[in-house]
């Protein structure tokens, strides 16, 4: 087989037949999209069991029966609109390509295609072969594309991985769930990671968890393979720390048996119940907390600005002036939850006046992240459900805005975060793909001024990781160094700050490192923290609280708020 690459890509896919779980439509449709890439054939895989007495052996089914009920239970009871898993028809999707069936022998988990099969996928001169199959296989017996098979590996750490997906994660309470596209060369080489992910794990739902990971985990092949074409196509990058061999799990990849199963739902219906109890007792909302004098790499509150009645704070952004603080934030009912975005002025001992509205539209509005640029003030909302990001600009400051651009339209886009570095503007967000997580992908775009063209970076998204990618406060500079606020949505949505020195950013390539975390440690009714913001000496966070519903402990207010 011929190692030098082709002009146009040669993508062959393996699918169990011709019908694929939607995530898997989505994964295709991005594989057409690739410039100068074509998927030329589909490889039906037949596996058949090793043979006992010259008949193919039949796996003991009801040593998994109680698997299948918790799937079809778990599906019903969980399932998403639309359902990343849902099966649905090929259709015309691959009417242009060749489709082959293959017949294949499993025997410790491993397919062994005949000489026949082999010579028939070499003869279509394949770059790279897609494996969309569950069923954990490594083709053996030499290379039938010239970059090897790519399939999907998930686990509880990078060098780890195991099957089935989630089920174990969910169960154990895993914080987050392991998922890479890795890349099998073939024969002495192990397999390598192309493109990896972090995710969160639903508490009590596997199809929950991976209705939110797989939509996102459809873009990899396309990213990947759209990098191989920018390079010229001769090998897969390994962006960040991907490119290292993968490791087996100990012992091969097996459903859960009867026992696991009943152990599990037994574990995930008392968690449920729990669950289910903690909201009858406890009262859950987002509040304002202050500080003066921070380190800002550890900063922990002094004071708590309780919300109004039936009323959620959060997403809190301070202005220093000369006498004081304006303090921009997201207000949303406790029911309904569409926010809008408030101000309202501090004193320098904390003393804060009552909060004015100053932005509200027909869809939810909030992390107000408000910046000077020149002689004008601007406020870049999240503005997601209105799938754009929009620029305003103040008309008087700070209580009248109007809209001045529209900077990215037609995108999910999440916590949309401007700064300025060096000689060029900056935007960090969250960008969820359809159907997919908003808490995992961060892009950067980069502009010449606020109002753009806002270009994208070509290595967006540039993290892939629900434990540090979501923004969580202005870019800030401490000691000489850049840091990047951003939250840790692993356990749960704004579970922690996490701040990242900025090591690079250009045109090419964006690095940063974890440098400390704020944990919500310092009081046992706080369970969350989400944003952070500093401004001349203050040092403002939102903290979400967790208090009993009949004879709580009120909150400690600010001693001098009015």
């Amino acid at each position: 087989m011929t190692n030098q690459p082709s002009e146009v890509l040669r993508v062959g896919l393996i699918l169990d037949g011709i019908r694929a779980a939607r995530w898997v439509h989505q994964a295709i449709r991005a594989i057409q999209a690739v410039p100068e890439t074509r998927i030329v054939v589909l490889l039906r895989v037949e596996v058949e069991r090793p043979r006992r007495g010259g008949q193919p052996s039949r796996p003991g089914r009801w040593q998994h029966v109680a698997y299948d009920a918790f799937q079809r239970l778990d599906a019903r009871l969980f399932r998403g609109h639309p359902d990343a898993l849902e099966e649905l028809e090929l259709g015309d999707l691959l009417t242009d390509c060749a489709s082959l069936p293959i017949r294949a022998e499993q025997a410790n988990h491993e397919v062994c295609l005949s000489d026949a099969d082999r010579e028939a996928v070499r003869r279509h001169r394949l770059d790279v072969v897609v494996d969309f199959t569950s069923k954990g296989l490594e083709i053996h017996g030499g290379r039938i594309s010239r970059l090897g098979v790519w399939s999907y590996r998930h686990g509880v750490s990078r060098n780890r991985t195991a099957r089935p997906a989630g089920f174990r994660e969910v169960v154990d309470g895993t914080e987050a769930l392991f998922s890479a596209l890795a890349a099998d060369e073939g024969e002495g080489h192990p397999p390598r990671l192309l493109c990896e992910s972090w995710s969160p794990v639903h508490r009590r739902s596997v199809h929950g968890t991976l209705d939110k990971c797989l939509p996102k985990l459809a873009q990899f092949p396309a990213r990947v393979l759209g990098d191989l074409r920018r390079r010229g196509g001769e090998s897969p990058a390994a962006p960040g720390s991907a490119g290292s061999p993968v490791v087996a799990a100990d012992g091969p990849p097996a459903l859960p048996g009867n026992l696991e199963v009943a152990g599990a739902a037994a574990i995930l219906a008392a968690r449920y119940a729990r669950d289910k109890l903690r909201r009858l007792v406890r009262r859950e909302a987002w509040r304002l907390a202050y500080g003066f004098g921070k380190d800002p790499l550890s900063a922990r509150p002094d004071h708590t600005l309780p919300s109004a009645p039936g009323n959620t704070w959060a997403d809190p952004f301070p202005v220093a002036d000369e006498s004081g603080y304006w303090i921009f934030f997201e207000e949303a009912p406790l029911v309904g939850q569409v926010g809008h975005l408030c101000v309202m002025r501090m004193d320098p001992s904390g003393r804060c006046q009552a909060p004015t509205r100053v932005l509200k539209s027909e869809t939810h509005l909030s992390y107000p992240g408000v910046f000077r640029a020149g002689t004008s003030w601007y406020l870049v909302p999240e503005s997601g459900e209105a799938r754009s990001v929009q620029l305003h600009r103040a008309r008087r400051f700070p209580f009248e805005w109007e809209l001045e651009e529209v900077l990215l339209s037609e995108v999910r886009a999440y916590d949309p975060t401007l700064a300025k570095i060096d000689d060029h503007w900056w935007m960090f967000v969250n960008i969820a793909v359809e159907g997919g997580s908003t808490w995992d992908e961060l892009h950067l775009f980069r502009a010449d001024r606020p109002q753009g063209p806002w270009k994208p970076h070509p290595r967006n998204p540039v993290k892939s990781d629900a434990r540090s990618a979501r923004p969580a406060g202005h870019i800030f500079e401490h000691r000489g160094s850049l840091y990047r606020p951003a939250q840790d949505c692993s356990i749960q949505y704004g579970r922690a700050v996490v701040l990242h020195r900025i090591v690079k950013i250009d045109l090419h390539e964006y690095v940063e490192v974890e440098a400390s975390r704020i944990l919500p440690d310092w009081d046992p009714l706080v369970v969350g923290v989400h944003t952070l913001n500093h401004a001349g000496g203050l040092t403002m966070m939102d903290c979400f609280y967790r208090e009993r519903r009949w004879g709580r402990r009120s909150v400690e207010p600010s001693p001098s708020q009015s």
